[in-house]
């Protein structure tokens, strides 16, 4: 898990115009987001390794989850199509 949230996260912060096109409209500032989020993945990923923030980091990326749900709704729902994510409902029902 620690493995996924850090490439996660790195993508995020090397790439984060590839996940413009999912960010909701209503949200303020989606580019600055993106980032804050890779950072967070990172930040969890670190610390899911770390026995002391183990529990913390558990509890930070299932908040996490939940503010990063809506883009993955419209991810699924518009079926926005990005190219370095694999395409199908199944991706999208996972997330």
């Amino acid at each position: 898990m620690a493995i996924f949230y850090f490439v996660a996260g790195v993508v995020h912060l090397r790439r984060p115009e590839a996940f413009l096109p999912i960010m909701p409209d209503w949200v303020p500032a989606p580019r600055e987001v993106i980032l804050f989020t890779g950072a967070c993945e990172i930040a969890g990923a670190l610390a899911l390794l770390t026995r002391s923030l183990r529990w913390w980091a558990g509890v930070m990326l299932a908040l996490y989850a939940v503010c990063v749900f809506p883009a993955n709704i419209k991810h699924a729902v518009d079926n926005i199509q990005l190219p370095q994510l694999p395409t199908g409902w199944w991706y999208a029902a996972g997330r």
